[in-house]
Parts: structure tokens; sequence; C-alpha cells
């Protein structure tokens, strides 16, 4: 098991509810990020915020030799959501949004208690959100 479970998959280590743990899990993540399977390491990295591993999250194979991973594959779907919407107490939305993604808009985005979000943004800022409760229930949010 990954030393940084609390910080993904798992909730507990985010910035926004135990900066000491998340900041000792980002030392941790960034020594980590230039060996073995990078798609945790990077999903990992998102909940930090401040920007991208990498400026071409399409292309971050190693090169000949390395092993595709399946995990890559489906894990580099979460961190893109994670970008957009994170869900651990607080509804974040576009908490970890790269400034080279000015503009755009995503829909059926789902967060924990069985909210449906869409979001569109311009110019690196929120312009609009939706957010339908399908169990009817109140929610915190964080822009």
């Amino acid at each position: 098991m990954s030393p940084v479970f609390g910080l993904f998959p798992g909730p507990q280590m985010t910035p926004l509810q135990n900066s000491t743990l998340a900041n000792a899990a980002k030392v941790l993540v960034d020594t980590q990020m230039s060996s073995s399977s990078r798609s945790t390491k990077l999903i990992s990295h998102l909940r930090h915020q401040p920007k991208l591993p990498s400026d071409n999250l399409w292309n971050t194979d190693k090169g000949p030799g390395i092993a595709m991973q399946i995990d890559g594959n489906f894990d580099f779907v979460s961190g893109i959501a994670e970008m957009l919407l994170q869900s651990h107490k607080v509804v974040h939305i576009l908490p970890a949004l790269p400034a080279a993604v000015t503009e755009g808009s995503v829909s059926g985005l789902v967060a924990r208690g069985g909210f449906v979000v869409d979001i569109t943004w311009s110019g690196n800022a929120l312009t609009k959100t939706t957010i339908t409760s399908k169990i009817g229930v109140m929610l915190t949010i964080r822009l």
C-alpha cells in the first residue's frame, strides 16, 4: 500500500483538511515523480493544486522499454476530474485548473454525497456551475 494512500485515493491528506500531512505527502510525491508508475503519483500531485508536474499531461511516458500499465489510463481520467472537482467534506470547484487551460467546460462530474456538477470556465475563472443534488441534501462548496 502506498504511504500516500490518504492523499489519493483516500481523502485524509487534502491541503484544506490537514496541511501538515498534505505537505509531507507533497515532499514524498515530488521525490517519487521520477520513478515507477506515475499515474497515482500524478493524481496525488494534483491534490496539491499549484501546478502540473509536466508541461504536457498527454505525454508523461519515459520512452521505449517502459511498460504501459492500464492503471495509468484509468488514473489519468481520475486525475483530470480531480483538477476540476474535488469533494472531500467540501466540494471544491476548479481546485487545480492549469493556467494553460484558459477555457472549457465539463458536465456530469459526480461529487461525494450524491451531487452532479457541471462547470464552465473562461479566462481561467469559473463562469458558471450547476449543482444538482440527487438525494436532496445540503452542500458546502469552495470556489
